[in-house]
């Protein structure tokens, strides 16, 4: 509520009710301290770096595919990255963009860059069994968090 009363001079002088400004005051404090929390990732479960390599069987570079993961003890949290040509690959969180993950179990499966074949017919065949595109059928598990193996190797098989 806004009350104008004029000063000895003819000006207008508004007074505010005792609330006004106390408000909007609050708002940008409460929306600052969410914006801080979002980005200093204070608030939120700490990320653990993981390095995954790819390989397959014979210890070549799985490269041209990406990591999807899934943590066991909150589904809805996913993760994934682009596996390098090196078979490197550092997971992030899924909404992140810094590597790592919250401690926890992961369950992990691997999809294949597909298309066309050089020669022009049909789609590629994967490089792997198709079982690893699966999480539920993968076989494929990690342990992130302290007191783990920050550096782990995945092995695909034909």
């Amino acid at each position: 509520m806004v009350d104008r009363r004029h000063t000895a001079h003819g000006e207008i002088r508004r007074r505010a009710s005792r609330h006004h400004g106390r408000w909007p005051l609050a708002a940008l404090a409460a929306l600052a301290a969410a914006a801080c929390l979002g980005l200093c990732g204070c608030g939120g479960d700490r990320l653990y770096p993981v390095a995954l390599t790819v390989r397959f069987a014979g210890g070549k570079p799985a490269a041209d595919c990406s990591v999807i993961l899934r943590r066991e003890e909150a589904p809805s949290l996913m993760g994934g990255g682009r596996v390098g040509l090196d078979g490197s690959c550092a997971p992030v969180a899924a909404g992140g963009t810094s590597p790592g993950l919250p401690a926890g179990t992961y369950r992990v499966a691997v999809t294949a860059e597909s298309g066309p074949p050089a020669d022009g017919g049909g789609r590629k065949p994967l490089p792997f069994s198709a079982r690893f595109t699966d999480l539920e059928r993968s076989g494929l598990e990690i342990q992130v968090g302290p007191g783990h193996d920050r550096a782990v190797t995945l092995v695909l098989e034909p």
